[in-house]
């Protein structure tokens, strides 16, 4: 359910599982983050990320992903080389829980992001990125 805030900002206010965000286009050849949420609401909680190829060719070198907040980016998903059919096949995903297998907490104004901290070698590899979670009120 969404409301609108006294601020004008319009808030998703559930406890039911939703997709949080989703980001498309983003190159996995180039190392450094992509900003998934920007702004997350108090206790946003995320249980699953999904990453679907949308644009490969010559992939030699598989990228490494992680999922968190600065400094570090890794605290729902850590170091993660992506798997090597994802070089081959455009449209294939992969579904990643968090490190505890459970969700993961983040507070309100927290920036998540996607880190590459090793790019693909790729003629090209890009991909959607989508963050599955809650909210709670």
């Amino acid at each position: 359910m969404a409301i609108e805030t006294a601020n004008g900002k319009i808030e998703l206010r559930t406890s039911e599982i939703v997709k949080l965000a989703e980001v498309t286009g983003i190159d996995l050849k180039i190392v450094g983050q992509t900003t998934l949420i920007a702004s997350a609401s108090t206790d946003t909680y995320i249980t699953e990320a999904v990453v679907v190829t949308t644009a490969t060719n010559t992939v030699t070198v598989q990228p490494t992903i992680s999922i968190g907040i600065t400094p570090n980016w890794n605290e729902f998903l850590t170091s993660t080389a992506l798997n090597a059919e994802m070089a081959n096949n455009n449209r294939f995903q992969s579904f990643f829980q968090g490190i505890s297998r459970n969700t993961t907490r983040f507070g309100g104004g927290t920036t998540i992001k996607l880190n590459v901290s090793v790019g693909s070698t790729a003629t090209t590899h890009t991909a959607t990125v989508e963050l599955w979670g809650y909210i709670i009120p």
